[in-house]
């Protein structure tokens, strides 16, 4: 799954990225946090970069699936879960 999952993050846009972190990032874990985190200094964003492209809706043309929350046509399955001992 992480490669599966570099190559989704890889293959976003900043805009993308920064809308994902947003919405996604809490719930991630910890191994793709340091993936997202080893993307987001690659591309030198910072965080009000981040902040500044979360805050505008993506929109395509003639797209038949997006997200309607994001507006974005990327999508990826995730079924990592994590457990803990008790």
């Amino acid at each position: 799954m992480e490669n599966t999952f570099k190559s989704f993050i890889k293959n976003l846009t900043d805009h993308e990225l920064s809308i994902f972190i947003g919405y996604q990032y809490p719930g991630l874990l910890s191994y793709s946090k340091d993936l997202i985190k080893n993307e987001i200094a690659s591309r030198n964003l910072s965080r009000e970069k981040i902040n500044s492209l979360m805050k505008c809706r993506l929109t395509y043309d003639k797209v038949v699936k997006y997200c309607e929350r994001c507006g974005s046509n990327k999508f990826i399955v995730d079924s990592d879960i994590e457990h803990h001992r008790s």
